[in-house]
């Protein structure tokens, strides 16, 4: 680096970033922040580094995590632009009548899908822990009864009581 500002450590350039170190290591390597890899590290592993001077031409340009996080393009630009793109005919669908309110629905109702599935999934989580919780104690119930059922017969065989007294008489 060419500056004379203090040199930062990944994590605290992730820090200043509120992102995490891969992410600033991928911002090096793809050069959206400047910064050094260097080889020396612990087993030969290469070292990153970044200054502050970088971390705040990022921050103006960019913002901090997650504003920075598309750098430039919204998810939803990127998918209009390939949207716009497609070719009707090859796809057999209107993409080329599809407008931007249109895709921003599309995506809202996927979104809202997607979230009741995710509490379906939840109340099935939960309904089958009740179900293991049930046959558990229908587990339990069925010992006890097996368990009651041999001390009946151990206090039978031990005093010699019948098992059928229909035929006994109450004299």
């Amino acid at each position: 680096m060419d500056d004379d500002s203090p040199r930062l450590s990944i994590r605290e350039a992730a820090a200043l970033l509120h992102t995490s170190a891969p992410t600033v290591r991928k911002l090096i390597v793809e050069g959206a922040l400047r910064g050094v890899v260097a080889t020396g590290g612990p087993n030969g592993r290469r070292v990153y580094s970044t200054s502050s001077a970088a971390i705040e031409e990022f921050i103006r340009a960019h913002g901090t995590y997650p504003r920075a996080r598309s750098r430039g393009e919204s998810r939803l630009n990127r998918l209009e632009r390939v949207v716009a793109g497609l070719d009707a005919a090859k796809i057999g669908l209107a993409a080329s009548r599809t407008t931007a309110p249109e895709l921003r629905e599309v995506i809202r109702a996927q979104t809202d899908a997607i979230e009741k599935l995710n509490v379906a999934l939840a109340a099935q989580d939960e309904a089958i822990q009740h179900l293991r919780i049930a046959e558990e104690a229908r587990g339990r119930a069925a010992i006890a009864t097996r368990e009651a059922h041999e001390a009946q017969r151990a206090i039978v065989a031990l005093y010699g009581i019948p098992d059928d007294i229909s035929g006994l008489s109450a004299d």
